[in-house]
């Protein structure tokens, strides 16, 4: 008799393209596992919608169709990150946005890890370059839904925004620019490891005790990490001050301006945009309105400024 199979868990995003599969997908269904797509098939993105729907977040290969799967996905991280791709844009950043939400959950998931830490910087760099050097990417980031209101999904939309501003502002040329995009993509790590914390919920529909939780999301997501000497203190200066404003009303510190550096700034302006967007569900000119209006003093008129262009461009 034949041993059962081993099946390996491989994110529904990093199967999104018109290529033809060279292995089988199955779906996880309490303790089985059913054929969904056989090898030869194509994950297209009417599949990946109905995936997020349903909020599936992971597909299973078996393991001896371990290495084509890899094959596949290398190839395919290639062609979306090449400029010269023949991929459709849209293709190539439903691509890129699932293999960095896919590095981002890997990383949260096993914090620890030095090796998943450093595959995930080495990612987050090609996704600087492929922002700082496609300017027509940051609108196809954002265009994509994040209706289960993920964690690593948001910290992407954030991540490509931030990149996007901090370009706009001047700092297109900064070697450590990647740090940028790393702290962002993980900043809500303390969400992620905190069940209940209303991540995903309008402050507005919070009581008290859950806003308590939801505004101790930055000190869980540092004490994570602050002793790990992998991560980057960018990182983990983004993780900790994210949620600090300017003028010295954010938490958890109360900082302003002046005692932050400049990626946790640039951090907390993004991240209060796309909150705007995707939590409240604002259109891209409204949320824009309101973080002028109901932000006043928040965050640096130059970043307000900044913004305003970068949405202009939006549509």
């Amino acid at each position: 008799m034949s041993a059962a199979p081993s099946y390996i868990p491989v994110p529904v995003e990093s199967l999104v393209g018109e290529a033809k599969t060279e292995f089988d997908l199955y779906l996880q269904l309490s303790s089985k596992y059913v054929l969904y797509l056989r090898k030869g098939g194509v994950f297209d993105s009417g599949r990946l919608d109905k995936m997020r729907e349903k909020n599936v977040r992971n597909m299973f290969i078996t393991g001896v169709d371990e290495a084509a799967f890899r094959a596949y996905y290398d190839r395919k991280v290639d062609l979306a990150y090449d400029p010269q791709s023949p991929m459709p844009t849209q293709e190539r950043a439903a691509f890129v946005h699932g293999a960095q939400a896919a590095a981002a959950e890997a990383i949260m998931a096993d914090l620890k890890n030095s090796g998943i830490y450093k595959t995930g910087e080495k990612g987050a760099k090609r996704f600087t370059e492929f922002l700082v050097k496609d300017e027509s990417s940051l609108k196809s980031l954002l265009a994509i839904p994040n209706p289960t209101k993920n964690v690593s999904s948001h910290g992407v939309s954030v991540a490509a925004l931030a990149v996007t501003l901090a370009k706009k502002l001047g700092h297109g040329e900064a070697k450590d620019l990647h740090m940028l995009a790393l702290g962002c993509l993980l900043h809500d790590v303390g969400h992620a490891h905190s069940p209940g914390s209303g991540f995903g919920l309008s402050l507005k529909t919070l009581n008290a005790e859950q806003l308590k939780l939801y505004r101790e999301h930055t000190m869980t997501g540092v004490r994570a990490v602050q002793e790990l000497v992998h991560f980057d203190q960018h990182v983990v200066k983004i993780i900790l001050e994210h949620e600090e404003h300017i003028d010295g009303s954010g938490y958890p510190k109360g900082l302003k301006e002046k005692q932050m550096h400049a990626y946790p700034v640039i951090a907390a302006t993004a991240n209060a945009f796309v909150h705007l967007v995707e939590t409240e569900g604002e259109s891209f000119p409204t949320a824009m309105k309101r973080l002028v209006v109901e932000k006043i003093g928040r965050h640096p008129l130059t970043h307000i400024n900044a913004l305003k262009a970068i949405v202009q461009t939006l549509g």
